[in-house]
């Protein structure tokens, strides 16, 4: 009984330390603003973001702002989780495709997802599908790469023995190279939903009339910064809950990995 309670207080203490950096810059930042050292008009105080969050919510426009956002993300997300699977494992399973495609895909890689935007806005128009198509390509490159990467990592002894055993090749896909490459495909689905927010947010500064980048942009030219500055905690608190999500199936669906997880999650809380 004693041994649980010091274990519970050191979760306690371990995830209040984990906080209290936060805790001191916010409260610092309020006691800076409220002592007139900050111009409210450049950086406002906590307090007043809390209060046009507040308010931006009662009017109903941040539910409404969130929706938009979250159905273009997931649409384009999604889409980017089936294209670069598919073709990561396509090009990991087979040299000569890979040969024959990896030029192109390493072409077009460092081109960055804004400079799409003029072309999108042209074949899409302004909205959901123009947005949409720019997560899709924005995501889809790290997933790729991640994919590509656990599939080609497989060890070949690991291939000849279900050969061996009589597994076909699309056994060999579904119960050797797809479970031995998922938690490089998860690492590649956590990086890729960073890369869609923010794929997101730039497609929305100039070319949808709703969601949160949308709103960023409307109360940037009105000079309403605690909107702007509360935009953007809203994107990171939606973004974090999106990447917990991802790490609770990680969890789940690779039990093997597990205790990898939990390494580097006590390393973050150190």
């Amino acid at each position: 009984m004693i041994r649980w309670q010091t274990i519970q207080r050191g979760k306690l203490v371990r995830a209040a330390s984990h906080y209290l950096a936060m805790v001191g810059i916010l409260l610092t930042w309020q006691f800076t603003s409220s002592a007139g050292l900050l111009n409210p008009s450049l950086l406002p105080a906590p307090l007043e973001i809390l209060r046009a969050l507040w308010y931006w919510l009662l009017a109903g426009g941040l539910l409404f702002d969130v929706a938009s956002s979250l159905l273009r993300v997931s649409a384009g997300f999604l889409l980017a989780c089936v294209l670069g699977i598919a073709v990561g494992v396509s090009l990991g399973i087979s040299p000569f495709l890979s040969r024959q495609v990896t030029v192109v895909i390493e072409l077009l890689r460092p081109i960055p997802p804004i400079a799409w935007i003029p072309l999108a806005i042209l074949w899409f128009g302004i909205g959901n599908g123009a947005a949409v198509f720019i997560v899709c390509l924005g995501a889809s490159f790290p997933i790729f790469t991640n994919t590509y990467l656990g599939v080609t990592s497989i060890r070949m002894i690991h291939i000849n023995t279900a050969r061996c055993l009589g597994a076909g090749r699309r056994l060999l896909i579904t119960d050797v190279l797809l479970p031995a490459a998922l938690p490089s495909i998860l690492v590649g689905l956590r990086t890729g939903i960073g890369v869609a927010w923010m794929s997101l947010i730039a497609a929305e500064l100039v070319g949808a009339q709703s969601g949160l980048g949308y709103m960023i942009q409307l109360n940037r030219i009105l000079l309403n910064t605690e909107n702007v500055i509360g935009g953007m905690l809203t994107i990171g608190l939606v973004g974090l809950l999106m990447n917990r999500a991802i790490i609770a199936v990680e969890q789940e669906i690779t039990p093997w990995n597990r205790d990898t997880l939990r390494t580097q999650q006590r390393g973050w809380e150190k």
